[in-house]
């Protein structure tokens, strides 16, 4: 048994476990290296979003929501840090959430992920209460929209 150092301590211990659930899960499609592990549930939805980066606007359809971020996919290429604000279209609203500033966590192909980073507090309450409808219905495996 060690004791003392490095090997002893808690966090040592945790961060290995972590490390190694990630590896098996990547093994088998759950997490893929680019994607952190899911820590709200993830509503998978199919809406439209318009996105801003700079003078570009771009279009795409986001598969999942988290309260933290979505996953979009569009044609218009993206790439890693890059900043945009964001409309989205959610299902049954008549007016778009904006994200003030959402930033890009990691791309694939057409795909990418957005974290939320700034929002209007209102815009928040929105979102907010749409996680939690569709959480509470049980509507966090299926499309809102065909395919």
């Amino acid at each position: 048994m060690l004791r003392g150092g490095l090997a002893s301590s808690p966090g040592f211990w945790e961060g290995r476990m972590r490390h190694q659930i990630q590896q098996k899960r990547s093994a088998v499609g759950g997490v893929n290296d680019h994607m952190k592990p899911r820590y709200k549930p993830r509503i998978r939805l199919r809406f439209p979003v318009t996105f801003i980066s700079g003078a570009r606007v771009g279009k795409g359809q986001v598969l999942d929501l988290t309260l933290p971020g979505c996953l979009i996919e569009s044609p218009v290429e993206i790439e890693d840090g890059q900043s945009l604000q964001l409309e989205l279209f959610l299902p049954g609203l008549r007016f778009p959430v904006s994200v003030t500033l959402g930033v890009v966590r990691w791309t694939q192909g057409k795909r990418f992920g957005v974290e939320f980073i700034k929002m209007h507090e209102s815009q928040q309450r929105i979102l907010q209460r749409f996680v939690v409808q569709h959480c509470a219905d049980g509507s966090t495996s299926k499309n809102s929209m065909p395919s």
